[in-house]
């Protein structure tokens, strides 16, 4: 959904023009313009659409002589980095959907991107040996992650499978079998934190949490890097 956003968009400005037309003054000339209505991330988003369509066309088409995008720099965005207090997380899970619950916890007990979760297949699950197993493929960078699940997280997905139904193939899903999205289990959980009073919080704050917990426990940062993937 995403991606057809940014194609539309980018198309808009960029359609009528050949590739070698597409030049790093006129990609300025773009963000210009685009600066007037969204903001620093949204065109760092569109800037990395662009630039990965370009990759595309030079690399692997040979359509072009270069990505012009790579002279360009990005807009500056402010880093955010957020966590849960006990109190907040409490009041946020009482308001949450019974279905996306089990979703929750497990994000904040592995520190997993709602779209890994999303696609959580049984497969990649290993109960007996307390691990996720995560190809490359699906990881944002590219690099296969091992998650060994906590007591909190094994227990998550130990009722879980006492339940499925031995035709579905993802942990978190309808009963139809279709997993869920990851926009309809964001969308959940900032529901939920609207309600709860916190509407400055999103489903990705749950990786900064598991991320942060580690640190305050004394975990080092290279282990930290390794287990966020």
């Amino acid at each position: 959904r995403d991606d057809k956003f940014y194609a539309k968009t980018l198309c808009k400005f960029f359609g009528k023009f050949h590739l070698n037309e597409i030049t790093a003054d006129l990609i300025t000339q773009y963000l210009l313009k685009r600066k007037k209505k969204v903001g620093p991330s949204s065109i760092n988003r569109e800037l990395a659409f662009l630039s990965a369509s370009f990759n595309k066309a030079y690399k692997l088409w040979g359509w072009c002589r270069e990505n012009p995008v790579s002279k360009i720099k990005r807009e500056k965005e402010k880093k955010r980095v957020k966590y849960f207090s006990d109190e907040e997380f409490a009041k946020i899970f009482t308001l949450l959907a019974e279905w996306v619950k089990p979703v929750v916890i497990l994000a904040k007990n592995t520190g997993l991107r709602v779209s890994n979760l999303a696609n959580l297949r049984w497969a990649e699950v290993h109960l007996k040996n307390k691990i996720i197993i995560l190809d490359g493929e699906v990881m944002k960078n590219a690099e296969t992650l091992g998650m060994p699940l906590n007591q909190v997280a094994l227990e998550v997905i130990s009722t879980l499978f006492k339940k499925r139904r031995l035709h579905h193939k993802f942990v978190f899903c309808h009963k139809n079998g279709d997993s869920f999205t990851k926009w309809g289990i964001s969308a959940a959980f900032k529901r939920a934190c609207v309600e709860a009073g916190y509407p400055e919080f999103r489903f990705h704050d749950l990786r900064h949490d598991f991320c942060s917990k580690l640190v305050q426990s004394g975990v080092d940062l290279y282990t930290v890097k390794e287990l966020a993937g």
